[in-house]
């Protein structure tokens, strides 16, 4: 009866690996369980060997692309800040203005209801003085009459 060492065999001669630096260091176990009774393991721990290898490096590289993601995201959100600072600045410009508007046309429209006041006054002066100095048969045979209309209205038919 014989032992089936396969797994032995392979936990073994497995070999322990380890980063260090930048650099793949790896250490051989050189114990007599390595080599197998059909043959020496050493293409399968070879091959093992190059699989981790490449699982290394594919690590690093997303590592690489992790942190120039992260500096590509802060580069992005530093640039994105300058942005909406510059923006912020024009909204609060963009505010002053319309309050300066606002100021401009309460001005205005305060001349405005001056101006009309004054007018007003002026009217009901000239009224006065029509009224108190001339006759009223020469202020109605002056005024014009409103105009005819050629056509009468015509009336709002209900449906």
């Amino acid at each position: 009866m014989q032992l089936d060492r396969k797994p032995l065999r392979d936990n073994a001669c497995r070999l322990p690996l380890r980063y260090s630096h930048g650099l793949l260091a790896g250490y051989l176990s050189y114990s007599p369980d390595c080599i197998a009774p059909d043959g020496p393991s050493l293409p399968r721990q070879a091959a093992r060997e190059r699989e981790l290898r490449l699982q290394l490096e594919e690590k690093a590289g997303r590592r690489l692309e992790k942190q120039e993601t992260y500096q590509s995201l802060q580069a992005e959100a530093d640039k994105k800040t300058k942005k909406l600072r510059a923006t912020w600045a024009k909204l609060e410009e963009a505010k002053r203005d319309v309050v300066d508007m606002e100021n401009e046309f309460a001005a205005e429209r305060e001349e405005l209801q001056q101006t009309t006041h004054g007018v007003q006054r002026e009217l009901k002066l000239w009224q006065v003085i029509i009224e108190h100095f001339i006759p009223k048969a020469e202020v109605t045979s002056h005024t014009p009459s409103a105009p005819r209309c050629p056509t009468p209205p015509r009336q709002a038919t209900v449906s």
